[in-house]
């Protein structure tokens, strides 16, 4: 583990120009494993799916998921490692999703309140 938090300290430096905390190496390792998640999940690797629906379905997602881990980890007080990583993806999703396209909320999907688009 010892090699895998130099290589993410030097990388976090690398990047960014600002010397790693042991904090941000840990965070990045974390990000890693939601990489990880999207990677092993077979998702189109240009990103198709999450980008025909648009920010606002990405954004959808993320509350979803957060209902679901409020259940699972407030309620019922369990670890929900799953949705907590799909938030974070889809919360990178909107981000990535809004700031190509704007103006298009809904993607190519469409408003669903307007005419179907497919």
């Amino acid at each position: 583990m010892e090699d895998q938090e130099y290589i993410t300290k030097e990388y976090i430096k690398n990047i960014t120009g600002i010397e790693a905390t042991p904090d941000s190496v840990q965070q990045l390792l974390f990000f890693m494993q939601c990489i990880d998640t999207s990677l092993k999940r077979g998702y189109d690797p240009r990103g198709a799916s999450w980008k025909r629906t648009g920010w606002r379905a990405n954004l959808y997602e993320v509350m979803k998921r957060a209902d679901r881990l409020w259940q699972f980890s407030w309620c019922d007080s369990q670890l929900d490692t799953n949705d907590a990583i799909d938030i974070i993806n889809y919360a990178a999703f909107y981000v990535r999703s809004y700031q190509e396209h704007p103006s298009e909320p809904w993607g190519k999907w469409g408003d669903p309140n307007g005419p179907a688009v497919m």
